[in-house]
């Protein structure tokens, strides 16, 4: 029983100090980070200290839209937000559907300065 006892504590301390690679993207991580976990970007910019990485078409896991347009934003080198979207498919082929990273994080950076609804802040 005292073997047992060693060799599940091993196993568990062992299988602590491992370090994993990261599978899921998360706030904070570099854009190496996120290129290891998606893959290259399809498009990518930059603009001042933020830089947009921009994936189009990725598989989505089990889920109603089998595909999504996703994109990474960065600040000063990490991830700051990240977001997904679903596009109808158009058989209009003249039409164009997507933005391109320039024009999304343009359009990201300027909602920034939006004002604030302030009765929102008047109740907190």
């Amino acid at each position: 029983m005292r073997i047992i006892a060693t060799l599940f504590l091993c196993s568990l301390v062992t299988g602590c100090t491992i370090e994993k690679s990261l599978s899921v993207v998360q706030v904070g991580m570099t854009p190496n980070h996120v290129i290891q976990i998606e893959g290259s970007p399809n498009e990518q910019t930059q603009q001042e200290r933020y830089k947009i990485f921009v994936y189009y078409g990725k598989q989505q896991p089990a889920v109603l839209q089998p595909t999504t347009d996703r994109w990474f934003i960065f600040k000063d080198g990490h991830l700051l937000e990240y977001s997904t979207q679903y596009l109808n498919p158009s058989n209009d082929t003249n039409k164009p559907l997507r933005l391109t990273a320039t024009e999304i994080l343009s359009q990201w950076r300027n909602s920034q300065y939006l004002p604030v609804n302030l009765s929102v802040r008047a109740n907190e």
